[in-house]
C-alpha cells in the first residue's frame, strides 16, 4: 500500500480474490439451487427478496448495495431501473458484463455516490456482517431512499445454530485450510432493529431463513448435504415462520422502510 493511501478492508481484498468463485456459485445457483450450503442459503434469500420486490411496480429505481457479480441485478433488469455499486473492481468486471445496461460504481456502503433520494428501493445483501460499524452504511442506504422507500439488508445471526461466529472468530485470526481469513460481525433480531431504526428508517420486519449446521456437512460430504438440504427444505420453512426462533437462524433479512414524511419521522 502506497504511504498515505486508505487502508483496503480485509473483506474487499478477499472480495477481490474470490470474483471468479461468486461468479461460479452464482452460475452453480442457476443450475441446482440445492447443490450446496451457499447456493441453498442464496434460494432462501431469495425467496424473502422476491415476496417483497414482487409488489413494486415496473420501472423501480433500484440500488444493489454491494451488488459483487451482479447476479442480482442481472434477474433485477427487466422489471426495475437498476443500478449497483461495490467496493471490488474485480467484482464490477463480472457485473458489468452481466448488465451492460445498468449503471454500476466503484464504491463503498459508507459513501454511495448518488444524490438524496434517488432511489425507490435498495438490496444491500451479505455486507453489514463485514462492516466494523454499520451505522455509516445503514444511514447512507436511508439517505438515498426516497420517503417511504423501501430497504432489503441481511444480516447474520449471532446465535445461529451452526456456531459459525465462535468459528469465525478463531478463523479471523488464525489461518486455517479451506477457510476464509476475514472477520465477521454478527447481530440479533433486536440489535438488527436498532440499527435500521436508528438510521432513519421507521418500520422494520426481519425474517429469518435457512436453519442448521449444513456448512460443516458441506464440507465433509456435498452429495450428502445436497440430498439432505432437499428434504430438509419443508421443515425449514416451518421453522421460519416461528418467530421466536429467528436468532437461531442462518441469515436474517430485514425490510425497512423510510418514513414517508418528517412527521413520521418525529414520532419514532
Amino acid at each position: 500500500m502506497e504511504p498515505g493511501q486508505p487502508r483496503v478492508p480485509r473483506s474487499v481484498t478477499v472480495h477481490r480474490e474470490q470474483a471468479d468463485l461468486f461468479e461460479r456459485r452464482y452460475e452453480q445457483f442457476e443450475r441446482d439451487p440445492y447443490f450446496d450450503s451457499f447456493t441453498y442459503s442464496r434460494l432462501k434469500l431469495e425467496q424473502v427478496l422476491t415476496r417483497y420486490l414482487d409488489d413494486l411496480p415496473d420501472g423501480t429505481k433500484l440500488l444493489d448495495v454491494g451488488c459483487g457479480t451482479g447476479d442480482v441485478l442481472r434477474r433485477l433488469g427487466a422489471r426495475f431501473e437498476c443500478a449497483g455499486c461495490d467496493p471490488a473492481a474485480e467484482m464490477l468486471e463480472h457485473a458489468r458484463t452481466a448488465n451492460p445496461n445498468a449503471e454500476l460504481a466503484v464504491a463503498s456502503a459508507e459513501a454511495l455516490p448518488y444524490e438524496d433520494g434517488r432511489f425507490d428501493a435498495a438490496l444491500c445483501i451479505e455486507v453489514v456482517r463485514y462492516l466494523d460499524d454499520p451505522r455509516p452504511a445503514l444511514r447512507e442506504l436511508a439517505r438515498v431512499l426516497r420517503p417511504g422507500g423501501l430497504a432489503l439488508v441481511t444480516f447474520a445471526p449471532l446465535a445461529t445454530t451452526s456456531l459459525y461466529p465462535l468459528v469465525n472468530a478463531v478463523t479471523a485470526r488464525v489461518r486455517l485450510p479451506g477457510m476464509t481469513h476475514v472477520r465477521q460481525h454478527f447481530h440479533t433480531v433486536r440489535g438488527a432493529e436498532r440499527l435500521l431504526a436508528g438510521a432513519g428508517f421507521d418500520r422494520v420486519d426481519v425474517s429469518a431463513r435457512y436453519f442448521g449446521p449444513f456448512i460443516y456437512l458441506n464440507r465433509l460430504s456435498r452429495p450428502a448435504a445436497s440430498a439432505l438440504l432437499r428434504r430438509w427444505e419443508r421443515i425449514d420453512d416451518r421453522l421460519a415462520r416461528v418467530r421466536a426462533l429467528r436468532n437461531v437462524s442462518n441469515l436474517l433479512v430485514a425490510a425497512a422502510w423510510r418514513p414517508t414524511s418528517s412527521t413520521s419521522a418525529a414520532s419514532r
